[in-house]
Order: structure tokens, then sequence, then C-alpha cells
């Protein structure tokens, strides 16, 4: 075999970095969009979260000012009925 020319050695070993440089430069890149997408999506579903849990409280909040609202409600004709059968008790008497 014959020697390659001191030239085309330096050529071949020019080519070879500058593939390996931009292989492990696509590397990093692909490294870096995937944690940022990573990042985001844990985000999101942090945020989901944070708003599942608003309306959970908004839901609750809500129950417990319709049951205040039934409780008032029949204590209001409880006592409006009592006070209508004592008034006509009275009138009896």
């Amino acid at each position: 075999m014959a020697e390659l020319p001191q030239r085309e050695i330096t050529l071949i070993i020019i080519i070879g970095t500058t593939l390996i440089l931009f292989l492990v430069g696509s590397i990093a890149l692909f490294i870096a969009v995937y944690q940022r997408r990573i990042l985001m999506e844990q985000e999101r579903q942090k945020k989901l979260e944070r708003e599942f849990q608003e309306r959970m409280v908004q839901a609750q909040l809500q129950s417990q000012e319709n049951e205040r609202k039934r409780i008032a409600a029949d204590l209001h004709d409880s006592v409006g009925s009592l006070l209508s059968g004592a008034k006509l008790s009275a009138l009896f008497l």
C-alpha cells in the first residue's frame, strides 16, 4: 500500500474533526431542546394542577354556601311555622 501524502492526511483529519464536532453539536442541541420541552411540560402540569385545586376550592366554597342557605331556609321556615302555630294556639285559648 502506498502511503497517503501529508496533504490528504491533513484533509481527512480536518473532515473527520468537522464531522465529529457537528455530531457533538447536534447531540447538544437535541439535549437542550429536549430539556426545554420537559421543563415546559412540567410547568404546564403544575399550572393544570393549580387550576384544578382552585376549582376544587371554589366548588367546596359554593357547596358550603349552598348548605348555609339551605339551613337558613329550614330555620326560617321552621321558626315561621312554630310562630304561626303558637299564634293560632294563643287565639283559641
